[in-house]
């Protein structure tokens, strides 16, 4: 993920965490700050950055000081060629308010820009092998049922039903299934066109 779109992704959560510590709900922010519903909704999924006059409507309607607010705001970027994500740390977001039995939890974000996505489906079955590879692109992975190894050139990820990995698929890599089952994957290719 670019430094910006995880600040986007911060800007958008804590503007959230705020609204709710203060307990409005997006149209009592609407009205104190004079920006839509559907902006404020998708600023706080991160779908939108604000630009500076709209953020500081947000901020003087929260009560909340421009500095303080982007106090903790992180844009280290410094990426390894992966990373991560377990199933029980994902957190829960509210896209719409006022809904019943929608329980969204974000995963994971990245723009396509001048790319290509493929999505496949695998089922990979206990003692199934195959030579490391690579891919020209970058591949996320999410792990829907089963347990399997995830080996990153050496760097071997434990992953779980639920859990998800993100990486650069030019780094030699390859699943292992470590259960007892059929292990099932959902796997998203990001090919940057030239």
């Amino acid at each position: 993920m670019k430094s910006t779109e995880y600040v986007t992704l911060q800007i958008g959560n804590k503007l959230r965490q705020i609204r709710k510590e203060k307990n409005f709900n997006l149209s009592e922010l609407s009205a104190r700050s004079s920006v839509s519903i559907p902006m404020l909704s998708k600023i706080e999924n991160g779908r939108l950055i604000p630009t500076l006059p709209t953020l500081l409507q947000m901020l003087r309607a929260l009560q909340v000081d421009l500095n303080e607010f982007f106090q903790d705001i992180n844009s280290d970027s410094d990426f390894p060629g992966y990373f991560m994500i377990k199933g029980d740390s994902l957190e829960r977001i509210e896209k719409e308010e006022n809904t019943v039995g929608f329980e969204y939890s974000f995963i994971f974000s990245e723009v396509l820009e001048r790319s290509s996505m493929e999505i496949s489906h695998l089922l990979l079955m206990p003692g199934a092998q195959r030579e490391k590879l690579t891919t020209a692109g970058m591949e996320y992975v999410y792990l829907l049922r089963g347990e399997i190894e995830f080996d990153l050139d050496g760097n071997t990820f434990s992953m779980a039903e639920g859990d998800s990995i993100f990486f650069d698929g030019n780094i030699p890599h390859v699943p292992t299934n470590s259960g007892l089952g059929p292990a099932e994957l959902l796997v998203f290719y990001f090919i940057t066109m030239n």
